[in-house]
């Protein structure tokens, strides 16, 4: 969603049933409520089920900042915790969601994370975004960002 500073990921399933991943441990969830309940409503969702500390269930996992739902495997990075670091063998994800808090580059996390798309969220500064944005060209990434355009995966 294009919620300023409202980082989240909303996972719908079949049954109507619905959670949101937030980047932040402190959401904005009463201000993401009132501006989407018309469209969960419309969509004859249930009202969906915050999710801001670690937890499995058969529909989802999430579990230090990486959400996997239906086999896709999403990072959500929303600070600058993996600066300085690297591995042997980065961890292969479907998509690198960049939120506010994250005040790198892209290539300071490429050692970590193998992403074949990068999410840049709509929380992000506008000159860091554009940052971004020219180095998920330069590097080849294919990117999205959230407030150009809604991005939605079925799966």
């Amino acid at each position: 969603y294009n919620i300023r500073n409202c980082p989240v990921i909303h996972c719908i399933n079949n049954d109507g049933r619905s959670w949101l991943v937030y980047a932040d441990s402190v959401p904005n969830s009463k201000r993401l409520s009132k501006t989407l309940s018309n469209y969960w409503i419309r969509r004859g969702l249930d009202s969906p089920q915050s999710v801001i500390t670690d937890m499995e269930n058969k529909e989802l996992l999430w579990m230090d900042n990486l959400l996997v739902v239906r086999n896709r495997r999403i990072y959500m990075l929303s600070d600058n915790r993996w600066d300085n670091k690297y591995s042997e063998n980065p961890l292969n994800i479907d998509y690198l969601y960049i939120s506010k808090g994250f005040t790198r580059n892209i290539k300071s996390v490429s050692k970590l994370f193998s992403a074949r798309c990068i999410v840049l969220d709509s929380s992000i500064p506008f000159y860091q975004l554009e940052s971004l944005k020219s180095e998920c060209i330069e590097l080849g990434y294919e990117y999205v960002l959230l407030n150009e355009k809604a991005f939605i995966i079925e799966c």
